[in-house]
């Protein structure tokens, strides 16, 4: 049984190969989404749209249609062909992102950026089942850790191609080989978009890895009332770290969609200056970041010091809520930028920790639907509730040159609830962990 099984996993050489292929498609993933930030004032400019219309085109435009598609996506992914399924999304992605270079209105660009997003969720739930199913287990840490580097890696790019592009224009078209003249940010856009298109194409070429014969039928997963069931005895658990974890990450979309334009507009960066900081200091501290939160989380768990993550998180919700305290009375470019920073050091602490903590708080027959209801309360409700409240507050309560405000405000606010939160959750799961042997041989980061 052993050789059998041994036999369905990749080679070493094959295991780094599709680890770098998935992590390159995950880069123009993040990459399509981090452009819009830098692209603000001509979109904004071009589309006559205001701060909260802004907010929800990063916010709930995307990540609402992320979450609930990720849903059905997951059923897929158990059943059929991954690489086939990792094409047609980057297809689709790919080309709806050069067609929302030519968007008119509001209402056209977010049509466009859910159909993006809906392309998107498939990647990462297609790329864990395969690097799961099929990686050496000694190397399958190494390959999350460096699927995770795909983020600080596509948010430097983000910031370097659009300083290429908005340099020195003032509002200035681009003329580019079969579209013609396109503003700034529809370039951008298109240059975006166009390499999904062969990455897709390559896809179709890799032989689709066989399932492992020692793989247990969906089957066997619990009942759809059994799930219920757990949710709701388990509310305090679940329910309360789910809705905390949602909070921590509305802060790290929230840095992600506003940052740059805090720079431009209220401390008057360029977006060559922007770009070129983003890019190297940016990226970083990003990689930092992942490689921290790789070994911290790898060590409790090596050391089932598991209560341990949710005091890190703590701490590091804390740290955020100071900087959110701070960000209304900054009083230059350059330490507000040492905030961004702070951010970037701790959002990918607070992405490992989440589902981690997730397996210990689960049955493995509900494991599927409960990471599948996580990532819709997160995702959907944290990802999109952050940027879209930024918006509206920078529109409706402050004006729009104190945009720091209203970021500090939700920043601060969000962090000391999920501070709130990951406490009342700890008392839960340590008297969860107390009645458990459950040592997980891996950790298995589930990044959106």
């Amino acid at each position: 049984m052993t050789k059998r099984i041994d036999s369905d996993r990749f080679t070493s050489l094959q295991t780094g190969l599709v680890t770098f292929f998935l992590t390159l498609c995950y880069i123009f993933s993040i990459l399509d989404r981090h452009i819009i930030s830098f692209l603000s004032s001509s979109i904004r400019r071009d589309l006559h749209i205001d701060d909260f219309h802004f907010g929800l085109l990063q916010g709930f435009a995307f990540s609402i249609f992320y979450a609930v598609a990720g849903i059905p996506i997951g059923w897929a992914v158990d059943r059929t062909r991954r690489f086939r399924m990792i094409a047609v999304a980057l297809l689709v992605w790919s080309l709806l992102t050069v067609a929302s270079a030519y968007a008119q209105n509001f209402s056209q660009f977010a049509a466009l950026r859910a159909g993006v997003s809906i392309g998107e969720a498939v990647l990462t739930p297609a790329a864990f089942s395969i690097l799961t199913q099929n990686a050496p287990p000694r190397l399958f840490p190494l390959c999350t850790m460096f699927y995770g580097l795909a983020v600080p890696v596509a948010s430097a790019l983000a910031a370097s191609t659009a300083a290429f592009f908005l340099h020195d224009r003032q509002g200035h078209p681009w003329h580019l080989p079969l579209f013609g003249a396109m503003p700034d940010w529809g370039a951008v856009l298109i240059c975006v978009g166009l390499p999904g298109i062969l990455l897709a194409i390559l896809s179709l070429r890799i032989r689709e890895p066989k399932r492992p014969t020692s793989q247990k039928s969906v089957t066997t997963q619990g009942s759809g009332a059994e799930f219920l069931l757990f949710l709701r005895t388990r509310a305090r658990l679940n329910g309360v770290y789910t809705l905390a974890m949602a909070l921590a990450v509305s802060v790290n979309y929230s840095l992600t969609a506003w940052n740059a334009v805090i720079l431009s507009r209220v401390f008057g960066w360029s977006p060559a200056m922007i770009g070129k900081i983003f890019s190297s200091m940016g990226l970083a501290c990003g990689v930092f970041g992942c490689l921290l939160a790789g070994l911290v989380s790898h060590m409790l768990v090596k050391r089932n010091m598991i209560p341990s993550m949710l005091h890190l998180a703590q701490i590091s919700s804390g740290i955020m809520c100071l900087c959110g305290l701070a960000m209304p009375f900054v009083a230059n470019g350059w330490q507000y930028f040492a905030i961004a920073l702070t951010g970037a050091i701790i959002a990918p602490l607070l992405f490992t920790l989440g589902p981690t903590l997730l397996q210990f708080m689960t049955p493995p027959a509900l494991s599927g639907r409960m990471t599948s209801f996580f990532m819709l309360v997160v995702i959907g409700l944290g990802a999109g509730g952050g940027p879209s409240l930024v918006g509206f507050l920078s529109s409706s309560v402050f004006t729009s040159a104190r945009l720091n405000t209203a970021l500090g405000s939700v920043v601060a606010g969000a962090s000391l609830l999920a501070v709130v939160g990951f406490t009342i959750s700890y008392r839960s799961f340590t008297t969860h962990l107390a009645g458990t042997n459950a040592v997980p041989s891996r950790t298995s980061p589930v990044r959106s």
